[in-house]
């Protein structure tokens, strides 16, 4: 199943329980309330979950002003078939700058895919 279709089903899930204008008037203490809150915290978990991007799709944002993107995880991917990932930066005209220096040719690789970096670490936060 992929996230499409599990925020799909649990939209419809959610939809089938009970209608939505019962669902705005709920309280959120009751059995119902709860599994209610509960499926909308699963779909929002979903819908925030990093999700690889093809660099053929999309490649990140560089801001007015700037050289490269903000640091991203990348998925690269040598002549050979292997899958590297490490975190790298994208400059304006495509070319990505990798943590990993390749001197060699023989080792070089192409970013397939990227995604943005979680936020960072915030002691005493939870979401």
């Amino acid at each position: 199943m992929t996230r499409e279709e599990a925020i799909k089903e649990l939209e419809e899930d959610k939809a089938l329980y009970m209608p939505e204008e019962w669902i705005e008037s709920l309280d959120r203490d009751t059995p119902d309330g709860r599994l209610i809150t509960a499926l909308d915290m699963a779909i929002k978990a979903l819908l925030q979950e990093p999700k690889w991007i093809p660099v053929k799709e999309k490649l990140p944002e560089i801001q007015d002003g700037m050289l490269r993107s903000d640091i991203v995880w990348s998925c690269q991917k040598y002549g050979d078939g292997y899958m590297w990932q490490s975190t790298d930066q994208c400059t304006s005209d495509g070319t990505w700058i990798s943590e990993v220096p390749f001197d060699d040719p023989r080792e070089r690789c192409k970013v397939v895919a990227w995604m943005p970096l979680p936020e960072p670490y915030q002691e005493g936060v939870t979401k």
